[in-house]
């Protein structure tokens, strides 16, 4: 509510024709956006209890650092939207497969999903496959029935949803407190869960003043209790005799996991040391061909 003096610009709204095949065409004149956002969004829906938020992250961080032109994002670049939902809509059907692989649930609907099952009578798992096929293709079809239904109903609602954007911050922002006040206290009726929101938003604030990005603390935030719950079952691993180093370091999968973070954290750096060799062997190659000529 800092700026709520200023007047920020907001795109007028104009409805005109050909919209929907303009946007196509730029999506499909980009194909690696949608095929690797889409592959973000799949392996994460996999993974138990990561769900869609967390893919959407990643997946816009990966679009921006591949992309040739990183300065349009934020503000509203087809390409940025297109990779933060291909990978959400990539998470939703993705965290089915687990549920009805092995009985875990991916993400929160997966797990009402489950409880639908369970109690008529249904056990995800190889036998759901084998003795009851036809609810396991019913899920299948309705993910994709669903991805139709939801591009309808966007390109018919698009032009009312557009105007929350014109909402007055007056107005907007005593609703947002008010909901997460009412959110806070109603999960366990404690008014120290409220105080504790507050603190929290005092925090976020003050961290952005900072300039801290938003996007590795909401992943922090959300990963942080499954990491925690992993630790526990490898220390309990570690605890029937074998050695920490071992579990957490030797396995294939660790010290594989260990090395692509790493590399992660080191890919900024060792960009900026190729990327200058490229151009200038690019530079080097040019000069010689117009020498040549």
């Amino acid at each position: 509510m800092e700026g709520h003096r200023e007047r920020p610009r907001i795109v007028e709204y104009r409805e005109s024709r050909g919209v929907v095949v303009e946007v196509a065409r730029e999506l499909v004149s980009s194909p690696m956006t949608l095929i690797r956002s889409s592959a973000i969004g799949t392996i994460v829906g996999i993974l138990p209890a990561a769900g869609s938020p967390i893919a959407s992250l990643l997946s816009y961080n990966e679009a921006v650092r591949w992309s040739r032109h990183p300065d349009k994002f934020g503000k509203g670049t087809v390409e940025g939207v297109a990779a933060s939902e291909a990978a959400t809509n990539a998470a939703a059907p993705a965290s089915m497969i687990p549920l009805l692989a092995l009985g875990v649930p991916g993400s929160p609907p997966a797990a009402v999903a489950l409880g639908a099952l369970l109690l008529h009578g249904l056990r995800p798992g190889q036998s759901l496959y084998a003795e009851h096929a036809d609810i396991v293709y019913t899920f299948i079809w309705s993910m994709i029935l669903a991805g139709f239904v939801i591009m309808v109903i966007s390109m018919l609602a698009s032009r009312y949803l557009v105007r929350i954007a014109a909402f007055p911050v007056h107005v907007l922002a005593p609703l947002i407190l008010l909901f997460g006040v009412v959110g806070s206290f109603a999960i366990r009726n404690n008014v120290l869960d409220v105080g504790v929101m507050l603190s929290f938003g005092l925090l976020g604030y003050l961290l952005d003043k900072l300039a801290f990005s938003a996007g590795p603390i909401v992943l922090g935030l959300i990963l942080g209790p499954i990491v925690e719950s992993g630790l526990v079952s490898s220390l309990a691993l570690v605890g029937t005799g074998r050695s920490w180093l071992d579990v957490f370091l030797f396995r294939p999968i660790s010290a594989a996991l260990i090395f692509l973070t790493l590399l992660s954290v080191a890919w900024p750096m060792i960009g900026r040391r190729l990327l200058p060799s490229a151009a200038s062997a690019a530079a080097s190659a040019a000069a010689a061909a117009g020498e040549d000529a």
